[in-house]
């Protein structure tokens, strides 16, 4: 009989879905050798049919009973996966008096963690974590949680500047998105400004120029297509860079909330992308004539996320 994983991740406007898309990237790549569930306060029409295609789903009220409850229906011999960042020492504490086997999906260094295996994509590899008691440390880009849609694909760099990709996650609290399709605008060469936002904004917001194609709710391949099919991307320092980047895009990307700072460092320490620094307080600014960019190679990941797993 399987072993079982749960995956406990929410979404919304506020939070985004990066907690729940690279869970769920997780699950697809482990749901051939286990048996996965996954557990999500009030999912939207989109949260419902992406899981559908890798487990089963498991939906929580959208208030604090959530906790508790979730907790209720662990048995003790299920391996727990916990994305996001409002789930304090105690509450993993629950998890494994329970009996259960606990992964913890964090991007920060300094907060509290105790868990079977932690997974930190956003430092570099051996980063002190002072606060982290894991037997299990999995640090660093080379285990970023991508679906295999851009795990397995890769883009032709074009040498011209005729299409821009601009995406900022489903939330952009900071309107970034208007704020690039200015500057991309501008440049005479760009025929073609496709625009990603979430399901809670409205396209029409975003139609200022006959060039400009607005896009939501988008599959994984729709949006590997999409990144693959434009000459360069300005993107949040996010999944979306990381999935841009697995794909061998000319990305520029940065930050405007402080736990994408260690993704953003590692990312522009490694030649992955054009750095835009903080954009809660800079212009965005595009050189074109930086040096080639580096590509992240994932293709191996799936097996020994299997592996990993399989020991716990």
């Amino acid at each position: 009989m399987a072993k079982k994983i749960y995956f406990r991740a929410d979404a919304d406007s506020q939070i985004g879905y990066g907690h729940f898309i690279r869970s769920l990237a997780l699950a697809d790549m482990l749901k051939d050798d286990f048996d996965c569930v996954f557990f999500t306060k009030l999912p939207t029409n989109y949260q419902q049919e992406e899981v559908a295609k890798v487990c089963k789903l498991v939906e929580l009220p959208d208030n604090d009973d959530r906790f508790d409850l979730f907790i209720d229906m662990l048995c003790g011999d299920e391996i727990v996966v916990l994305d996001n960042y409002f789930y304090t020492i105690d509450y993993q504490c629950k998890i494994k008096a329970k009996g259960c086997k606990l992964v913890c999906i964090d991007d920060f260094q300094d907060k509290a963690i105790s868990c079977d295996l932690l997974i930190n994509t956003s430092v570099a590899e051996l980063t002190d974590l002072p606060l982290v008691n894991a037997t299990n440390k999995l640090l660093g880009l080379k285990w970023s949680l991508l679906r295999k849609e851009f795990r397995q694909n890769n883009c032709l760099l074009s040498r011209t500047l005729k299409r821009a990709m601009i995406c900022f996650g489903g939330a952009d609290i900071l309107n970034l998105t208007q704020k690039a399709i200015s500057v991309v605008a501008g440049i005479s060469d760009v025929r073609y400004i496709d625009v990603v936002v979430g399901g809670a904004k409205n396209k029409e917001d975003y139609l200022l120029d006959d060039r400009i194609f607005v896009y939501q709710g988008l599959s994984a391949l729709e949006m590997s297509d999409l990144l693959c099919k434009s000459d360069f991307c300005i993107v949040s320092t996010s999944g979306i860079a990381l999935e841009a980047v697995a794909l061998g895009c000319k990305v520029f990307s940065g930050y405007y909330v402080d736990n994408q700072l260690n993704l953003y460092n590692n990312l522009l320490l490694n030649n992955y992308i054009y750095g835009l620094g903080d954009l809660r307080i800079n212009d965005i600014v595009l050189d074109f004539n930086q040096v080639q960019l580096n590509r992240l190679n994932l293709l191996n990941q799936q097996s020994e996320y299997i592996k990993i797993f399989q020991s716990l």
